[in-house]
């Protein structure tokens, strides 16, 4: 049985969907670990390891309108809000902290 030029180009296509598919998942499996293994009321210190900036960074972040504080303790902030606020403010994150530079590479 002989395979034309075009089966084979869309069999390779194929695969190599399925690996960059099954590596997308793998990333995003990684990725949901880490963040569930953050504490669920964030320190300034682990804000600071996570945008990968100095203290008075995060400073200028958590100052910012709708940045997520704790309602219950202060200096305190939820986990999970912090990573909807990244999500929705993501061009200033990917500008102003290597946040983004982290999670690609």
């Amino acid at each position: 049985m002989q395979i034309s030029l075009d089966e084979l180009k869309a069999n390779l296509l194929s695969e190599s969907l399925k690996e960059m598919f099954q590596q997308a998942y793998e990333q995003g499996l990684n990725d949901a670990k880490e963040q569930q293994a953050l504490p669920t009321l964030l320190k300034k210190k682990d804000l600071a390891d996570l945008f990968q900036v100095a203290l008075p960074t995060v400073e200028n972040i958590i100052r910012m309108e709708g940045f997520p504080k704790s309602k219950v303790v202060q200096a305190r902030y939820p986990r999970d809000e912090v990573f909807i606020w990244i999500n929705k403010n993501i061009e200033y994150v990917h500008y102003n902290t290597n946040y983004l530079k982290m999670s690609i590479s």
